[in-house]
């Protein structure tokens, strides 16, 4: 392939869009790691398979996620009570 052939269009990342690509594939290798453990009483919880893994990119995630989805539920909610409120005008002729 000749110099001639490549598009012009084709840009070198930034640092910035260099990071995003080496954060988001520590994520995807973190999601990997979490296995689903049972506890001694019964219950299901979340944790990596070996020790020595981990798993903070995705627990920050998770809870993030989280964290918005209370606050959307909470803003719906209030949405739902203003529009059982009365309001109106009270016309005499």
């Amino acid at each position: 392939m000749d110099d001639d052939d490549v598009d012009e269009t084709i840009k070198r990342l930034t640092q910035q869009e260099k990071a995003i690509f080496i954060e988001t594939d520590a994520l995807q290798i973190e999601m990997g790691n979490i296995v689903a453990k049972e506890t001694g009483s019964g219950a299901i919880v979340y944790d990596v398979a070996k020790s020595t893994q981990h798993k903070d990119r995705y627990s920050a995630l998770g809870m993030a996620l989280k964290y918005i989805s209370e606050l959307e539920d909470q803003r719906k909610r209030k949405c739902i009570q203003n529009v059982n409120a009365a309001i109106g005008f009270v016309v005499h002729f």
